[in-house]
């Protein structure tokens, strides 16, 4: 089997339009886990679907800055490391939760952005005093990328109960388009795009079979245009 070639090197810089397609991409690969940790928090502190919604948008406002701040290269590390929510710190949270739930979602948040203030702070010093440096000694390559593939084959359960397992038919042919456009596609956008490429196609396909009629209110794959046109643009 040939080498596929390379499309953009890593000194390469795409044409703009090519950027904010794979930025948007890169937003719709990571939304699952990073709406997870906000819908898992939001209901836990006695929110209503209006306080999450908001709560959703702030974690990606959030992520967005810190992010930004990322990739410059005298603040950050100066890569394309996207600053997204973090599963590490759900068991102290829902700790806090459980200890402050009763005074209301306005002070636990007061309590779970201190403790998170104070512990940024503590790992800001743990990596200006080059500790992790001589930890990386140890802690290689080797053990660091079998880490993180154990990491994602355990959150691997909780993905396709939390959605994929509403609707199996749309969750298949999601992994399907995915497989063809990164592997058996020839043309270069479908190698690139292949998840923005497979996810918009599903949602077309869930759109027109709702507004058929075929796909009923309360269906796992209804699309529900009545709430994004209420919505507002600005909070």
């Amino acid at each position: 089997m040939a080498k596929k070639q390379l499309v953009y090197g890593i000194d390469d810089r795409p044409p703009t339009p090519i950027l904010i397609l794979a930025g948007a991409q890169h937003v719709l690969t990571l939304f699952g886990a990073t709406t997870l940790v906000p819908l898992i928090f939001g209901p836990a502190m006695g929110m209503t679907t209006q306080q999450i919604g908001a709560f959703i948008g702030c974690v990606y406002f959030s992520m967005g800055i810190a992010t930004l701040i990322q990739t410059h290269p005298k603040f950050g590390s100066g890569l394309p490391i996207v600053q997204g929510s973090s599963f590490s710190f759900i068991p102290p949270i829902m700790t806090i939760i459980g200890a402050y739930k009763a005074m209301g979602p306005d002070v636990v948040m007061q309590y779970i952005g201190g403790s998170l203030l104070i512990g940024g702070l503590v790992l800001s010093l743990l990596g200006y005093s080059k500790l992790i440096g001589h930890v990386r000694k140890f802690i290689t390559p080797v053990v660091i990328g079998p880490t993180i593939m154990a990491i994602g084959f355990t959150l691997a359960p909780v993905a396709i109960q939390f959605n994929a397992a509403n609707y199996w038919p749309i969750s298949l042919l999601v992994v399907a388009l995915v497989f063809f456009f990164s592997l058996c596609s020839r043309n270069k956008y479908c190698n690139i795009f292949a998840v923005l490429g497979s996810i918009t196609i599903a949602y077309l396909i869930c759109l027109s079979l709702s507004l058929a009629g075929m796909f009923q209110e309360g269906h796992a794959a209804y699309v529900n245009l009545s709430n994004i046109a209420s919505a507002p643009w600005l909070r």
